[in-house]
């Protein structure tokens, strides 16, 4: 499976408060994106560290809609802005909680933001997603990597609200980022596979198993 976990936007700041299991739920190493040193969110590589052509998610303190940090993901040529961790397979549960910003594309269905978690074996991925162009410059689309098609499945619930990009092609450079919040609760060994529960901009879907 491919290397990068999507969130393609790019970039994306992690934070929050979330639903709460009846098990005990493992945090992912920095997995709010709360923590930051040298201009770069600790514990996780970013597009331009692990992909040659990669583009780095830009740390920002705004706008937030929750903590301290937001993550601004330019549009790439191809694989976008990556955020991608190496997690141990014992990790059971996860949460994920970030703020992010993504430009409009140019109508070529570029990723923005992509988020990878790697068990670290060979590339696998333990879960997938990104935000994309919506083919038309004006929108952008949530899409989890569905292992049951090997292919990216878009999640029509959910409507990533883009900025429009302005200025230099795929560079923030003036514009005023428009944010989102995401938040993922995932349980990796529910009895009938691994479920996800996703709220994006105040929209949840539940019990999703496709990532």
């Amino acid at each position: 499976m491919n290397r990068y976990l999507i969130a393609g936007v790019a970039s994306l700041a992690f934070f929050a408060t979330l639903p709460i299991h009846a098990e005990t739920v493992n945090l992912l190493n920095n997995g709010d994106f709360e923590s930051v040193t040298e201009g770069k969110f600790d514990s996780w590589l970013t597009g331009d560290d692990y992909v040659s052509g990669g583009l780095p998610v830009v740390v920002s303190t705004s706008p937030v809609i929750s903590g301290t940090y937001t993550a601004l993901a330019p549009r790439g040529a191809s694989t976008g802005s990556g955020m991608q961790q190496d997690v141990s397979t014992s990790v059971s549960n996860f949460t994920f909680s970030c703020d992010f910003s993504v430009l409009t594309g140019d109508g070529a269905s570029r990723q923005s933001l992509v988020v990878m978690l790697n068990t670290g074996g060979s590339g696998d991925s333990k879960a997938s997603f990104r935000i994309v162009d919506g083919g038309d410059g004006e929108t952008a689309l949530f899409q989890a990597y569905d292992r049951n098609i090997s292919n990216w499945y878009t999640l029509t619930d959910f409507h990533p609200i883009p900025t429009p990009d302005e200025g230099t092609l795929r560079e923030w450079d003036g514009e005023t980022p428009l944010p989102n919040h995401l938040e993922i609760v995932c349980d990796w060994d529910a009895p009938t596979g691994a479920t996800y529960d996703v709220t994006l901009n105040d929209v949840t879907v539940s019990g999703l198993d496709y990532f």
